[in-house]
C-alpha cells in the first residue's frame, strides 16, 4: 500500500510521546503513559525496527503508529498498538501500518499474530482481515 501524503518512519525512543499521543486519542476507556511505553523498550519482545510511525507529509504530524514485537522463543512476530488518530480514520493508513511491520517482521518471525477487543467500535478484526488475516482462531478472551 502506498499512501502519497503520508511517510512511515522508523520511531526512536525520543518519539515515545507521539506513541503516547495517538494511543490515547485512539481510546476513550484506556491510556497509557510514557513511563508505561518507554518500560515496552526494556523487554525481551522489543525490535526497534517494529515502532513505526504514520507522517503527514504536509505538517510532519504524526497521524498513526505501530508497535510489534518478535517473541525469539517461538519466531512470533506480535502486532499490538496498531492506531491512527480519529480525524484519519478511513483512508488507508491503518493497512499501509500493517503492511509495513509484516514487510519489517519478514525473515525475523515466522508468523504474525494480533489481538483486539471484540466489541470495539474502531473493529480491528475488519482492518487485519483487509491486511491478509484469515481464520478463525481465538486463544485467549479477556473480560476484565
Amino acid at each position: 500500500i502506498v499512501l502519497d501524503n503520508i511517510l512511515i518512519v522508523t520511531a526512536k525512543r525520543e518519539d515515545i510521546p507521539h506513541f503516547v499521543d495517538v494511543i490515547n486519542q485512539s481510546y476513550t476507556d484506556l491510556a497509557v503513559t510514557y513511563e508505561q511505553l518507554m518500560g515496552y523498550t526494556q523487554t525481551e519482545v522489543y525490535h526497534p525496527e517494529l515502532w513505526i510511525m504514520a507522517v503527514n507529509k504536509e505538517d510532519f504530524g504524526v497521524v498513526g503508529c505501530g508497535i510489534a514485537e518478535i517473541d525469539r522463543e517461538l519466531n512470533e512476530g506480535i502486532l499490538e498498538w496498531i492506531q491512527v488518530v480519529p480525524a484519519y480514520r478511513g483512508k488507508r493508513i491503518g493497512q499501509l501500518i500493517v503492511d509495513e511491520l509484516l514487510k519489517r517482521m519478514k525473515g525475523i518471525a515466522e508468523f504474525a499474530t494480533v489481538s483486539g477487543k471484540v466489541n470495539n467500535k474502531t473493529s480491528p478484526e475488519r482492518l487485519y482481515r483487509k491486511c491478509g488475516f484469515v481464520g478463525n482462531d481465538v486463544w485467549h478472551i479477556l473480560t476484565k
